[in-house]
């Protein structure tokens, strides 16, 4: 394109936005016909994207009021004559294909059946440009007047139209009150303030449409990039394309065009132009699409008088108004409609005084039954034209017309979208002669056919859009009308695949449309039969969802179950909980990774909702419609996360978007012995808040009774007023059976109002005492099953552990820290965040503390999403297996890749929390190394400094938590280590022709263990064995060693006994557990500071490279531990000469390059090099045959003896000398080098003094 063109078009909207005239922030009222989006007078068509823009910038730099464009010749053909002396005006046009006569194999001309010349559109590999010259019609003479095309609509017409897109769209709509706006991509959900808040419904339908525009981007839709906070480049570009599109979209409808806050724009847009001028035409592309996508989704074409008749106009008119001004009503119409159309069928409406009357269309013809649908959402049913009316609530309804308009359902329903496909794709072929899609789509025809007759599940065809990309979707609907969670995709191609979990997934059986439905045929008929029956949770279910055990975070599938269906109870609806059937196609990698199992939601009338989670095996969970497809970032682990994603889409299935007066819940007052009345009068609990509350849009009248109060309130009341009881831990189920109930915050159990205080009389003995500062009974460790003694002390000693840390972290905005520093409050360079210090009170600091941050009304941080499931999604994506979140603590981390092997850590990764998230990723098999940034929006300021406090606080209770369990290890460790006896004899020192070491002991008799060691000791393997699958079991974590395994000492640099390594006769290796491994290491000989020593991976090779070279030798115990040892000793050790002893894994490599993997090959050098490079020291390592397993130092010298062992060593060092030699002559060129030019520099600076002084005395 030209340079000039767009330079040109650029600089002239980069002006009219300075000054606030560009096309998009012109204002425009709604109702009225305002012809200015600029036409083709020769075509009579509407200029699209860059154009568009451009001539309405050309229209307001010359004030022409005249829509109506025209090239030279096509005036001349109207007996028009452009002014002499007029400019034209550029507009370009792309040229994507070209038409192609098409030939056959030996180069000839194929012809149709009347012979003449087939033609096809072939693509271009690069799209060309055209550019033509126009004028407006204000620069001609001789044009025809012009005229009003366009018949201004009636409110309730251009409102109908927004109200069929935003319900066609799909996009949930969250009203509340106050004036945020805006789309949530992690939740594809709008936010909007009630109706009422809009100056006009107008102005409300036009902000509800610029949101939606908004929502175009999501991957589902359009797929553009949504990330970016206010002020960023990103966040600049998405808002001018949803103004552009809002322009275009509020002249179609004729509801207006209100700029809004583009003013908070301007400076971005403008630099954003300025940096690339091509971005304007990009932005006016999308713009378009945008406008398309959204006017595509109304299926109302404009109403005209030779069209439809003033009868027809009045009806639409009143049905409308009646679905706009009762809530109820139209929410039926909803469900019947979404009924309707999952059977295949449309709903025809009709106004019947104040109410509907309504039928179902097949082909254009009504079926049986007809409905009648009142103001309060009620039906009446007529089963056919001699049947009297039946009354019926909406759920009776709901079952009863699905068992109506059952006999009438087709086998196979195709909408006239995806037939429009079909044919456009089937012509194609026709013309290239070929028939894959044909054939499949046929095949697949004819086998929904045969499902529906077998089994009675009908099919639905749709068009699926994924940006410019289409295909068909079928989705499968069961005799009770329900959605299955599994459908087939196929695209042009004729390719099948398997939408299951909300991701599409390729068929292995893709040439055979029978075995492709097999894939999906008993998942989907076993979900099927689920939700028919209503199938409650059975016991093997809940006994597997059991057996996945809590992972470090406390999180399991049975924990979010819990969660979850508590949720559910409390909001008054069902959840039943069933296994996750997979597609029998998948491998078993791929099997591991998916769901394990599936919530399914059901109303108060056990009806089934379109709503279900997926648990997976590490307690994560996502919450989605069914079909629906999600990101990686949208699967939390956060219970009060998955509760809201929970409530929203179920609020959204009940509700079906409708309106009510109230739009946020009403906390009342209720007591103990009140609360089944409010109950049975629709008052819900509120888990969060300890509260009952009325819910959104009920009518408060019957709950006069009961004082209005809010959720903090209601927490404060329930605490002052709570009596208190001290229940021994033994006695706690008594008193639970009585009524007691536990406070989570005060600790202690309490009498609820309405209870009788007297049963529980041998627990208020000291009742005032415990009223006034409630505190906990203490527990009797004696009275107290043994293995769960350290469990209880380590729960306590954490609760005091987060007492006794050093910092309190605080969430103090910029602007507030001269206030917080004042008030004694310190900055924490390392974590970014203000702190109080240990002894400092905290009560002048209540207002930042982060838990109370919650309190505060945000701006909008909608579009940002965890930096964990961000850094995960990137993670995996780099082919990196992270079970549950990602450790974001500035360290690195092993995590195994896809391909490992059981053990097998190739892949490593570092996160930071602070601030902009960030990380670094590696995957050594592949050999990707790359660094990574949140695209997640920018937090506002208050959001952040809660972010960095709350990531600070918790870091320093982690360390102080591991620090704490580091040091018992370290003292139980001491213990066992003290008591034991040196090896004179083990099979394994035998094997690797080790001798009597000092260091090496062996596992004492239990008997020998001094008093306190909580350490366990087995006499045998057995024993040992037995014991840690009771543990495991019963969930207790405790060390278990067995006597007479090798013993070897884990010291820190500091000469500190951290950890225990255990190996059997077998050479098996274990550890003691909560131990500090890392930076741990056996030492042989006295390490002295300015002496060299060696470090080498194993115990064995330690061993032996000390008996062989005299030196000292410390063992890492493997590989992955040798830098973490290197960067201890270099530390501490900083004048000596260190050299790691690497393992030699040659065989692995030489199997690594067969088979073509990239990254680590050669571990044990690899490693080995990485920690020599840090800390300037040199790798010696050993050399082995193609054919010999040797891997060590050990093993050469026990394979090929000690004169070879000495050669080898003597070799490698002669290398390292070298390698010093070099590197210090290196050292002393640069020191050389910066001598000469620190010289030079002085130099320059003596000339230019001399030279200013001879400059002054010339001008004297």
């Amino acid at each position: 394109m030209k340079k000039e063109y767009v330079q040109d078009i650029a600089d002239r909207l980069i002006e009219q936005i300075k000054s606030n005239t560009a096309p998009w922030q012109k204002p425009w009222e709604a109702g009225k016909s305002i012809d200015v989006l600029p036409i083709n007078l020769n075509t009579g068509n509407p200029y699209r994207g860059m154009n568009l823009v451009n001539l309405m910038s050309v229209a307001e730099a010359k004030g022409f009021t005249d829509n109506r464009w025209i090239t030279y010749k096509g005036a001349e053909k109207l007996g028009a004559q452009v002014r002499k002396g007029e400019k034209s005006t550029s507009v370009h046009y792309w040229k994507f294909s070209e038409e192609v006569a098409l030939k056959d194999e030996d180069g000839k001309p194929v012809l149709d059946k009347d012979g003449k010349q087939v033609t096809v559109q072939m693509k271009l590999d690069k799209p060309r440009v055209f550019f033509a010259n126009v004028f407006n019609a204000e620069q001609v003479e001789g044009l025809p007047p012009k005229e009003q095309v366009i018949k201004p609509l009636e409110e309730w017409q251009r409102h109908k139209r927004a109200e069929e897109i935003l319900e066609a769209s799909g996009v949930r709509i969250r009203h509340k009150p106050g004036d945020s706006a805006y789309y949530r991509p992690s939740t594809d959900e709008i936010t909007l303030p009630i109706k009422e808040q809009f100056p006009t419904a107008d102005n409300y339908y036009a902000t509800a449409l610029h949101e939606l525009g908004h929502a175009t981007g999501h991957p589902s839709r359009l797929n553009r990039d949504l990330s970016g906070g206010f002020g960023s480049v990103n966040y600049a570009k998405e808002e001018l394309r949803a103004e552009m599109a809002s322009l275009f979209i509020g002249q179609e409808l004729q509801i207006g065009h209100d700029p809004g806050q583009h003013i908070a724009y301007l400076k971005s847009w403008v630099k954003v132009l300025e940096d690339d001028p091509k971005e304007i035409f990009r932005a006016a592309r999308d713009a378009d699409l945008i406008s398309s996508y959204l006017l595509d989704l109304s299926q109302e074409q404009k109403i005209e008088n030779t069209q439809t008749s003033d009868q027809d106009i009045e009806e639409i008119k009143q049905v409308f108004l009646l679905r706009q001004q009762n809530t109820d009503l139209d929410q039926s119409v909803k469900t019947l409609n979404k009924m309707g159309k999952k059977a295949g069928f449309t709903l025809a409406l009709k106004p019947s005084g104040e109410e509907l009357r309504a039928h179902f269309l097949k082909n254009s013809e009504a079926i049986d039954p007809y409905v009648h649908i009142h103001k309060d959402g009620s039906i009446g049913l007529i089963s056919n034209i001699d049947s009297p009316m039946v009354m019926l609530g909406r759920p009776e309804a709901v079952l009863a017309v699905t068992s109506a308009i059952n006999p009438f359902r087709d086998a196979v329903t195709i909408s006239s979208e995806a037939k429009n496909f079909i044919k456009r794709v089937q012509e194609e072929e026709l013309k290239l002669q070929t028939s894959d899609f044909s054939e499949n789509f046929k095949n697949l025809q004819a086998e929904l056919e045969k499902q529906f007759k077998d089994n009675g599940i009908s099919s639905l065809v749709e068009l699926k859009k994924n940006g410019n990309q289409e295909s068909l979707k079928v989705s499968y609907v069961g005799e009770a009308n329900n959605l299955h969670h599994y459908s087939s995709v196929i695209n042009e191609k004729g390719f099948l695949s398997i939408a299951y979990n909300g991701v599409d997934s390729p068929s292995s059986n893709t040439g055979s449309v029978s075995k492709h439905l097999g894939d999906i045929t008993d998942a989907s008929f076993a979900y099927d039969d689920l939700s028919v029956n209503s199938q409650s949770h059975s016991e093997e279910v809940i006994s597997r969802l059991r057996s996945y055990k809590e992972n470090g975070l406390g999180d399991s599938p049975q924990t979010t179950w819990l969660n979850l269906s508590k949720v559910a109870q409390e909001n008054g609806f069902f959840a039943r909980i069933s296994d996750n059937i997979l597609p029998t196609h998948i491998g078993e990698e791929e099997r591991e990774l998916q769901p394990k199992f599936i919530i399914n939601y059901a109303d108060q009338e056990q009806i089934n909702m379109d709503v279900n989670t997926l648990i997976f095996e590490n307690g994560k969970a996502v919450t989605l419609q069914k079909n629906e497809e999600y990101e990686a970032i949208q699967v939390t682990s956060d219970p009060l996360t998955q509760a809201k994603n929970l409530l929203t889409l179920v609020n959204a299935e009940l509700n079906m978007n409708a309106k009510s007066k109230n739009t946020e819940k009403t906390y009342i007052d209720v007591g103990f012995g009140d609360k089944e009345e409010a109950k049975q009068l629709g008052a819900k609990w509120d888990g969060k808040a300890k509260s009952w509350y009325v819910p959104a849009g009920a009518d408060l009248t019957p709950f006069e009774k009961w004082k209005v109060i809010t959720p903090e309130e209601s927490q404060k009341e329930q605490v002052s007023k709570r009596n208190f009881i001290n229940v021994p831990v033994e006695e706690k189920d008594e008193a639970k059976q009585l009524g007691a109930r536990w406070d989570r915050v005060q600790k202690s159990w309490y009498i609820p109002d309405g209870l009788d205080s007297k049963l529980f009389d041998k627990w208020l003995e000291e009742k005032e005492e415990i009223q006034q500062s409630p505190v906990p009974a203490q527990i009797d460790l004696d009275n107290v099953a043994p293995a769960m003694k350290d469990l209880i002390k380590n729960v306590e000693q954490q609760e005091e552990v987060i007492e006794r840390t050093e910092k309190t972290y605080l969430a103090v905005p910029y602007v507030e820290k001269d206030e917080a520093k004042q008030l004694g409050a310190k900055f924490d360079n390392d974590a970014k965040a203000w702190y109080v210090p240990a002894g400092v009170e905290n009560a002048p600091f209540e207002k930042w503390l982060p838990h109370n941050q919650h309190q505060i009304d945000l701006p909008d941080t909608s579009k940002s999403i965890r930096p964990e499931d961000e850094f995960k999604a990137a993670l995996m994506q780099a082919g990196l297996m992270v079970q549950g979140d990602p450790i974001m603590d500035g360290k690195m981390h092993r995590v195994p890749v896809e391909g490992d092997r059981k053990g097998q850590f190739s892949g490593s990764y570092k996160g930071f929390s602070d601030g902009r998230p960030a990380g670094y990723i590696r995957n050594f098999k592949t050999g990707l190394e790359e660094k990574w940034k949140s695209n997640s929006v920018s937090f506002n300021v208050v959001d952040t400094a809660r972010m960095r406090a709350e990531a600070a606080q918790n870091r320093a209770n982690n360390e102080k938590r591991l620090e704490m369990l580091y040091e018992k290890t370290a003292q139980q460790a001491q213990m066992v280590y003290s008591v034991a006896e040196v090896a004179q004899q083990h099979s394994y020192l035998d094997k690797k022709g080790i001798g009597i070491n000092q260091v090496i002991k062996l596992v004492p008799d239990p008997e020998d263990l001094p008093p306190g060691c909580e350490v366990k000791i087995a006499k045998t393997w057995q024993e040992a064995k037995q014991w840690r699958e009771d543990n495991a079991t019963k969930g207790i974590k405790e060390t278990i060693l067995t006597k007479g395994d090798l013993l070897v000492p884990g010291y820190n640099a500091e000469g500190k006994l951290m950890m225990l390594q255990t190996i059997n006769a077998t050479g098996f290796k274990g550890y003691m557990k909560d131990a500090k491994k890392s930076g741990s290491f056996a030492a042989f000989g006295e390490l002295q500071n300015g002496k060299p020593f060696l470090i080498a991976e194993g115990v064995a090779t330690a061993i032996t490279l000390h008996e062989q070279t005299k030196q000292p030798v410390v063992a890492a115990f493997d590989s992955g531990n040798l830098l973490n040892v290197a960067r201890e000793l270099r530390e501490k050790y900083q004048e000596s000469k260190i050299y790691l002893a690497s393992d030699n894994d040659h065989i692995s490599e030489a199997k690594n390059r067969e088979m073509g993997k990239n990254g680590i090959l050669n571990p044990g050098v690899e490693y080995a090099l990485q920690a020599a490079n840090e800390i300037q020291g040199f790798v010696l390592t050993p050399r082995f045959a193609k054919n010999d397993p040797g891997t060590d130092w050990n093993d050469l010298f026990q394979n090929q003896g000690r004169e070879q062992f000495h050669e080898q060593m003597k070799s490698e060092l002669s290398k390292a000398k070298v390698l010093e030699q070099t590197a210090q002559i290196a050292e002393n060129k640069l020191t050389q080098h910066t001598e000469i030019s620190r010289k030079l520099e002085d130099q320059k600076v003596i000339d230019r003094k001399q030279d200013q002084r001879e400059s002054v005395k010339m001008k004297r």
